[in-house]
């Protein structure tokens, strides 16, 4: 039976944090710039996982309600940004996050959106921001091209391969099937939308873990995961440089009218 989109990742904690790509600076400059962030706003960050997406928020001085209901992704926060003050952890859901009405500048969610329940999620979104506050989607997206040597086409081979229950291609949809779901969620008001530029660099450890963070992809007591690691150890080597290979993304940021 599959795992429901809370429990799935549960297993995958330990490498998620250190492994998944962050999200750049330019993230937060370009909300300052269109719907005028400030360290002073509130933000609910919606499926906040462990943290990846709130961080350079915390950074800025915003303050942050983190709802997360994957209670080890959730752990996980807690001991990355748990002593900052303007975290606030909460174990709730995209569709009832139990936060006060009206109360949030901004209403946020990363990755984690494409788990979402759409339409209840929208309706919760809509309860709790402001009546002139903002809604942003936003997620790394790994790009189909680059002088990268042949490491990107021999990483995509490697996750197709080894994909447990199509969830590579499941997240990753197309690009019409994404549009029609940004059209729908955001309505008549419409969106805007902006891509910027984001490379995540590894060692043979964080490559590891990048690959074990993949909900649809074996982990170490699953079958296939030796013969995965021995293709993906002999990809890294092949394509290593300093001890280091290089994913390229852009941020596909999206916010309301």
């Amino acid at each position: 039976m599959p795992l429901s989109p809370t429990e799935r990742f549960s297993r995958r904690a330990p490498y998620y944090h250190p492994s998944r790509p962050r999200y750049p600076r330019a993230l937060v400059d370009l909300l300052v710039a269109e719907i005028g962030l400030t360290p002073s706003s509130l933000i609910a960050d919606i499926g906040a996982g462990t943290g990846i997406s709130a961080e350079p928020f915390l950074d800025y001085g915003c303050t942050v309600y983190a709802v997360e209901p994957n209670a080890a992704m959730r752990a996980i926060a807690q001991a990355e940004y748990g002593a900052r003050s303007n975290l606030h952890l909460l174990d709730t859901s995209a569709e009832a996050t139990g936060l006060p009405d009206h109360q949030m500048d901004l209403v946020m969610a990363g990755q984690a959106f494409h788990w979402f329940d759409h339409t209840a999620a929208r309706i919760e979104f809509d309860r709790i921001r402001k009546t002139d506050g903002h809604i942003c989607l936003f997620w790394n997206t790994r790009q189909e091209k680059g002088n990268d040597g042949g490491f990107l086409a021999g990483y995509n081979a490697l996750v197709a391969r080894y994909d447990q229950d199509g969830g590579e291609n499941r997240m990753r949809g197309t690009a019409t099937d994404e549009s029609q779901q940004l059209t729908t969620f955001f309505g008549a008001g419409g969106f805007q939308a902006r891509e910027l530029p984001n490379t995540q660099t590894m060692n043979w450890e964080g490559f590891r873990a990048r690959l074990l963070s993949a909900s649809y992809l074996p982990l170490p007591d699953d079958p296939g995961y030796e013969p995965m690691m021995n293709e993906a150890q002999s990809l890294f080597h092949q394509h290593q440089v300093d001890g280091n290979v290089s994913l390229h993304y852009v941020t596909e940021v999206y916010w309301n009218r």
